[in-house]
């Protein structure tokens, strides 16, 4: 894209560094995407942006700005940010496994950053046990279904 601007481009770019910036300065207030004060920003937690949409769209020249965004808030800030990209086109096409549910997705975004070399394992403690306890559920609702039909 020429100008890399499109609708909704400096929104989210806006949003980007402003949760950047929150992150390093333990900020507990923002603004969102749409421009609203949100109270209470979970800054202990990683921050997850998704960027989506057709091809062409301009979504591989936003992420690398965002990428630029975070080296440069890192810098003004002086606080280190790990900066972590999953491209869903090569692992999921090529194997031909496409996340069709949210729960496949957030499976499939747990299992790339637990990765011992991120040292992320720590934030996603609370994720194992309620994957756990929903795996129980779905078992008994699965029997369930079973006896009942």
């Amino acid at each position: 894209m020429a100008n890399d601007v499109f609708a909704g481009r400096r929104g989210f770019l806006r949003c980007f560094r402003e949760s950047l910036f929150a992150l390093a300065t333990d900020q507990k207030e923002s603004k969102g995407f749409k421009g609203k004060r949100q109270k209470d920003f979970q800054v202990s937690f990683p921050q997850l942006f998704m960027v989506c949409g057709e091809a062409g769209w301009g979504k591989s020249a936003l992420v690398r700005r965002c990428i630029a965004l975070a080296a440069e808030v890192e810098a003004e800030t002086k606080k280190e940010f790990k900066t972590i990209v999953v491209d869903f086109d090569d692992p999921l096409f090529t194997r031909n496994i496409l996340p069709f549910t949210p729960r496949m997705m957030v499976q499939y975004l747990h299992a790339v950053l637990v990765d011992p070399s991120l040292n992320l394992e720590d934030c996603f403690s609370e994720y194992a046990s309620v994957e756990q306890r929903l795996e129980k559920v779905i078992a008994g609702v699965n029997a369930l279904h079973r006896d009942e039909w």
